[in-house]
Parts: structure tokens; sequence; C-alpha cells
């Protein structure tokens, strides 16, 4: 994917964030989307928060750190 896609996707997210602060799937993808773009450090607390606002989710993300 075109960095400046997943720039836009992930600023896209993050006013989506602004609007629904709990909602554990805009974390997970933004930090699927960190991941792609090289910031592991952003990815990582995505995927944190995304797991304290549901810890469920955890089997979701397991492999984004696998799959590279």
């Amino acid at each position: 994917m075109d960095q400046e896609i997943i720039t836009l996707a992930i600023q896209a997210i993050t006013k989506e964030i602004q609007c629904q602060p709990n909602n554990a799937n805009l974390y997970k993808e933004r930090g699927r989307l960190r991941k792609m773009n090289g910031d592991e450090k952003g990815a990582i607390e995505d995927l944190q928060e995304a797991i304290k606002r549901n810890p469920k989710i955890l089997s979701e993300i397991e492999g984004i750190f696998h799959n590279n």
C-alpha cells in the first residue's frame, strides 16, 4: 500500500477516534496502519488502547506484528 494513502487513512481514523473514543476497532485499525507505516511505537500504543477498550480483540490483533 502506498505510504501516502496509509498516512491519509491514519489521519481519517484519528478524526473518527475523536468522535468514537471507545471504539476498539478504530484503535486496532490505526495500529495496523501505523505498523505498516513503520511507526511501531504508535502501533503498540494503539493496540494497547484497543485491548483496554475490548480485551476480546486481542485474538484479532495477535498477528499484526507477526505478518511482516
